[in-house]
C-alpha cells in the first residue's frame, strides 16, 4: 500500500465547512484508489491533540507537516 500524506492549512472558524467537504472528497478517492494500493492521509490542525505540549504548538505542526508529502492552504480574507 503506498500512502500519500497530504496537511490541509486553514482558518479555523472561517474555512470549516471547507475543511469538512475537502476530507469528505479525499475519503471519496479513497474509496477509488484503495483496491488499487493508494491511500491518502489527510491530517489537519484538529487532528493535533490539545494535550500540554513540551513546545509550542507551531513546533508539533511544523513537524507533522515535514513528513508530508502534500501541503494545502486554504485562504479567505
Amino acid at each position: 500500500m503506498k500512502f500519500i500524506n497530504i496537511f490541509l492549512a486553514s482558518s479555523i472558524d472561517d474555512m470549516k465547512l471547507d475543511r469538512i467537504e475537502f476530507g469528505n472528497y479525499i475519503r471519496t478517492l479513497n474509496d477509488r484508489f484503495v483496491s488499487r494500493g493508494l491511500y491518502i492521509r489527510l491530517h489537519m490542525c484538529e487532528d493535533i491533540s490539545d494535550e500540554i505540549s513540551t513546545g509550542r504548538k507551531q513546533d508539533e505542526y511544523n513537524d507533522i507537516i515535514r513528513k508530508c508529502d502534500y501541503f494545502y492552504i486554504m485562504v479567505w480574507h
